[in-house]
Formats: C-alpha cells, structure tokens, sequence
C-alpha cells in the first residue's frame, strides 16, 4: 500500500533571481560582475522596462539641457573664435561638444559612469570621442582599460585592446578617462544610481510579459466541455475540435478546454485553485507600487516631470514647477557640475579657457490664458500670432492706439478715448502732430481767464485724490505733461515698467539661486549676471528674509514665479530732488502759497482727478510752473521747485 507522502508530489518553482554585481579577478581585467556582462545586463534592463526608459531619457535632457554655453566673465567680450570652433567640432567625426555629453549622461544615468576616449594631437590638444560603456573593462585600479569591438569579455576568445588611464602629463596616443560615481565597497567599478530599484524594474518587464502572453494566448480557457459517450479516433477529436472552434470560439482566442471521455465517472474534474491571472484591479495595484519604487529609486519627485502620468493627479503648473526645483536641487543641479567640471578640463587642454556651464532647460514655460491675450496685446498682434492677414491701417493709423488704450491695466474707457483730441492720440503713439488751423486769439497755456486765489485753487484740490498715508509707494518718477494725453502715455509706460521690474527681479532672483545651488561664489554671480556685487548680495539678503536661503548661504526653498499685483497710478505734487533740503521753503528761499498749500495736503491724485481739476481751474494743472526760480546752480529756470510726481502704488490693506 502506498502512503499519502507518496501519493503527494512537491513542485519547486524558479525563483526570480537577478544576477549579482560582484567584482571579480580575472586574467587582465576585473570582471564586472560574476559573468562579466553586468553592463549589459543594466543596458538591458534600460531597453526593456518602459518606465525605467522614460525616467533615464528624461534625466538626460534635464542633465544636458540646451548644451554647453561658454561663459565670458566681462561685458561685450566676444568668444574666441577658437573656441566656439572646439565646442562645436571636439572630433574626427565632426561631432560637438553637447553630442559627446548627451551620451556621457546616458551611460552614466544607466551605468553609474561613462569612458572618454581621449586621443592627443601633435599641438598637445586632444579629440574627445565617448566611448561606448559596454566595451570596456579596467585593471583593479584603472590605470589600464580593455577594449573589445562587441563588449563580449565573457565569452570571446579575442584578445582585447589595452589602452592606458587619461594622464595630461604624457599627452601622446591614446588614452581612456573613465568617469565613475562613488559607490562605498567598490574598488574598480560603479553601480547605477537607481540600484535599489533593481527588482521593482524586473517586476516592472515580467509583467509586461504577463499582459504580452495573455494578449496572444486570449488569456485562459473559460469553459470546459466535456464527451462521456466514449471516447473516439484521433482525427474524429480533430474534427469535432474544428467543427465546435468554428461555431462557438471568435477572433479572441481559443475559450474552450475539450475532453473526451468513456463515461461520466470518467469525466475530467477541475478544482478552482485561485485565480491564474491578474485581475484589473490587481494588475492596477502592482502597476502602481513598480511604478512608484522605480520612482524613489531614480530620486524623481513627480512622475510628471518624466512625461508619465499619475492617476487622480492635477499636476497644476505651480505644482510642477515647485517638484521640479526640487528635483533640480537634489539631482539635476549636482550631476551638471560633475559633468561640467569633466569637460572643463578637457577644454583647457585644447586652450579653451573660457568657463562652460550647461544652459539649464524647465519642464514647463509660462502660458497666457486667452483672456490675459486678449487685455495685453494689440488685435493686430494677435492676428499675428494666430496667422491671420494683417489689418491695414494705413488708412486709419489712429486705430492703433485706440487698441492700447483699451488694454491699459487701468482700463480706459471708451469715453475718455473719445475725448482725447487726434494729435493727442498721435502722440501716444509716436506720430507727428497735424497741423492744425489755430485762431490767433488762442490762449497760452496757463493762462487763467479769471484768476483765483490759492485758497480757491487748494479748496479745489481737497475735493479729490486719496491720502498718500493709505498707500504703499512701490516706485516714483518726476513727470511733466503738456496735457492728460501725456498722461496716459505716462500710465502706459509706468505699467510697462513695473511688469518688466517685476519679471526682472523674478528671473534675477532665480539665476541668483541657480548659481548659489552651484556653490558659485557671489563675484562669480555678479560676473556671470553682469550685475554689480551690491545688487548679488542686496538679493541674497532678500531670499534670506522669505527664508528661502538659510544664514550660511545654503539654499533651502524656492521662489514662486510673480503674481498679478492690483497696482495703479498716481500723482503727487513733490520737491525736485534737485532743491536741498535746505533751501527748501526758508526765509531766504520762499514757495509760493499755492505750492506750499498743495504740498501739505499730501495726497495722491489720478488722472482722472487732475483733469477733472484742470476744468474746474480753467487751465492745465500739469502745465502750471508757478514762475521763475532764482538758482544759481541754473539761472532762472522757468520753473517753480516742484513738479508732478507719477507713483506707482499698491493700496494698503
């Protein structure tokens, strides 16, 4: 009698095993790993796992960017023609500079490390060709390197090429600098940086398999049909198979198990051992954790910044932007300096002494909406950048500035466009007044048809403007108008400006933390800026205060690209800043009543106020210029000390 250990059979599966990096003597070389092939074992696991490639493929780009720049360190220098040849031609094959460090990045994002053939010149000037990772093998202490044509050191019987380490100082054949990340237990070779997701990229091609064999097998059988009335020939099964594949089975697949019996006793019994493949919903879940450990292994922050997609997320611009500054702190910034500090020297050895630095690329650019198109640009420059033909304005050249003015941020109205005079509106837009036929009893400007007194005039002013106390002066700018219209070129420019400043001080403060992430020192930034040092340091003390730099320097945040601000314009009758202080309203230097009235007030008035008050003085209060000012500095100026003032401001809250 057999017992029930022997009627039982124990089945040992394969277990998924990776192969094991092991450095390991050989004859010349160290092998790299136990069968020597562990380059390409790691090339192979970039060709097969789709995430693993899109990660690596988008590493490279944010690594090398928009290529190498060479770095002047003094305004209006021009780049040596010598070397803006070198960087575009570093070899026989013709091939720039960018070219040979998109393929050192690659082999070191897939490897850990990259090998430069260096091959010097008569002159002691040197070609760069990258040589390819695969086909190379080192000594214990990389003093000596070993090339074969196809990579097969573990199973080729050629002897290979050996080729000594990169030594300037013996600069004649050729030589092999070899480039590796430091890695603590490796002597001759590196690893990958993304070595602790080794198995979750397997995991990552297995499945992939899973989902390629269950598409061209149909996936399992889904019925089984069973014949108890005997069992008959071989080519009767065959027919029957036929006629019922034929009847009952579509193009998915075959669903159907068939088994022909003797009888019903006889029949087959399938017993359920758990599901054989992967649900969609378990698919999903294994789906998601590769993906997230192929992730945490490549230190990438959002899988977006790689062009993958992550279900149930936004991935809203600000969002994208503040991962990849971090990704940009922790990685990208760290590998360029590496990469830059290698071909640095390189570069010095064929007399290229100018600083290279690889021109940094972002995931994302600033996007306008339609509606903020529609308020900041012209109709013709829209149609312009939509392709339609251009509208003739020949004929009507004043539509032009009709258009700006409906875009001002203070948003002009209709009205008041239409109660600007034509030469006024020429003037905003840079055009010559026409000439106009004038009566000669037409008065000057400034001339009161009934004179008021400065009590009366001041009275006027109170009615209008707003206290400066509740304003935050953001800039100030002394104005002299001739009419409102000049006025609305002031708004316009004013509103120009501040954008500009706004966006200046964004992309300066930006670089500025750019370069400190670099460790570059603040003369190095001003250099590279072309700013002067006060203004580095003045930014630096600012990022310190919105702690985005901590006290030594290091950076520890990121800044947010400008907002809109809801700022307007205003204008403030001020002293020149010529005038000293001391000179001002004294014994010896007297205002007049009105001025020294107006200025107490101290309010802010909008254009809309000055022309309302203009009407009710009878005269153009811009052009009010209250006399002669005695100074020796220029005699007789033929105006007053003070002038219009145009203030940027923010109301405060």
């Amino acid at each position: 009698m057999r017992t029930l250990d022997e009627n039982i059979v124990v089945l040992s599966f394969a277990e998924a095993k990776p192969p094991v990096f092991r450095e390991m003597p050989g004859k010349k070389w160290v092998m790299y790993g136990e069968q020597d092939d562990y380059p390409q074992y790691l090339l192979g696991l970039f060709n097969k796992s789709a995430k693993h490639n899109a990660i690596i493929r988008s590493k490279v780009n944010y690594i090398i960017g928009n290529g190498f720049e060479i770095m002047l360190d003094s305004e209006g220098k021009q780049v040596p023609a010598q070397s803006q040849k070198w960087i575009k031609n570093v070899n026989r094959f013709g091939e720039d500079l960018d070219c040979i460090a998109r393929k050192c990045a690659f082999d070191k994002e897939i490897h850990g490390g990259y090998y430069l053939e260096i091959i010097w010149r008569n002159d002691k000037t040197c070609e760069i060709i990258h040589g390819d990772y695969i086909k190379y093998r080192s000594n214990a202490d990389n003093t000596l390197f070993f090339y074969k044509k196809d990579g097969k050191f573990y199973a080729s019987k050629d002897q290979p090429e050996e080729i000594p380490a990169f030594d300037p100082n013996k600069r004649k054949g050729k030589q092999i600098l070899y480039y590796k990340d430091y890695r603590p237990g490796n002597d001759t070779y590196t690893l990958p940086p993304y070595i602790g997701a080794m198995n979750y990229i397997l995991a990552d091609i297995e499945v992939s398999k899973i989902v390629l064999q269950n598409a061209e097998c149909g996936f399992m059988p889904s019925k089984l049909l069973n014949f108890n009335n005997g069992e008959p020939t071989d080519d009767e099964k065959k027919n029957i198979e036929k006629k019922i594949q034929r009847k009952f089975t579509g193009s998915e697949g075959k669903k159907l198990i068939i088994s022909f019996n003797k009888n019903k006793e006889t029949g087959v019994t399938v017993e359920d051992l758990g599901a054989s493949d992967l649900t969609k919903e378990d698919f999903t879940a294994i789906d998601e954790l590769i993906q997230q450990n192929i992730f945490v292994g490549h230190q990438v922050t959002n899988p977006m910044l790689m062009g993958i997609k992550t279900a149930g997320q936004l991935g809203g611009r600000n969002e994208l932007r503040e991962a990849f500054e971090l990704f940009k702190n922790t990685y990208v910034s760290g590998t360029q300096d590496q990469i830059e500090d290698v071909f640095q020297i390189l570069a010095i050895y064929n007399n290229v002494n100018e600083k290279l630095e690889l021109k940094p690329v972002e995931p994302i650019s600033f996007e306008f909406s339609e509606a903020s198109i529609s308020q900041n640009l012209l109709q013709s420059e829209i149609r312009s950048k939509i392709g339609a033909p251009e509208l003739n304005t020949d004929s009507n050249p004043l539509a032009l500035i009709v258009e700006r003015l409906r875009l001002l941020p203070s948003k002009v109205s209709d009205a008041i466009i239409a109660s600007l005079s034509e030469n006024e509106m020429r003037a905003l837009v840079g055009l010559e007044a026409k000439e106009e036929n004038t009566a000669d009893t037409q008065e000057e400007p400034g001339i009161n048809k009934q004179k008021m007194s400065a009590d009366d005039e001041i009275s006027i002013f109170e009615q209008h403007g707003k206290k400066k106390d509740d304003y935050i002066i953001i800039k100030s700018r002394p104005v002299k108008f001739n009419s409102d219209a000049d006025a609305v070129a002031d708004e316009i420019i004013a509103h120009q400006t501040f954008e500009l400043s706004k966006n200046e001080a964004y992309d300066r403060q930006k670089s500025i933390l750019d370069l400190l992430k670099k460790k570059k020192t603040v003369s190095e930034i001003a250099k590279k800026l072309n700013i002067t040092e006060a203004v580095v340091s003045g930014t630096v003390s600012q990022l310190v205060g919105k702690g985005v730099i901590d006290s030594g320097g290091v950076v520890i945040g990121s800044i947010q690209p400008p907002m809109a601000t809801e700022i307007s314009i205003k204008y403030s009758y001020e002293w020149k800043d010529i005038v000293p202080v001391d000179e001002r309203d004294t014994p010896e230097h007297p205002s007049r009543a009105f001025c020294r009235k107006l200025i107490a007030l101290n309010r802010l008035y909008t254009r809309q106020d000055i022309e309302t008050i203009s009407q009710k003085m009878g005269y153009s209060v811009w052009d009010r210029k209250g006399g002669w000012w005695t100074d020796k500095r220029n005699p007789r100026p033929p105006e007053c000390r003070h002038t219009w003032v145009s203030q940027l401001v923010i109301k405060k809250a």
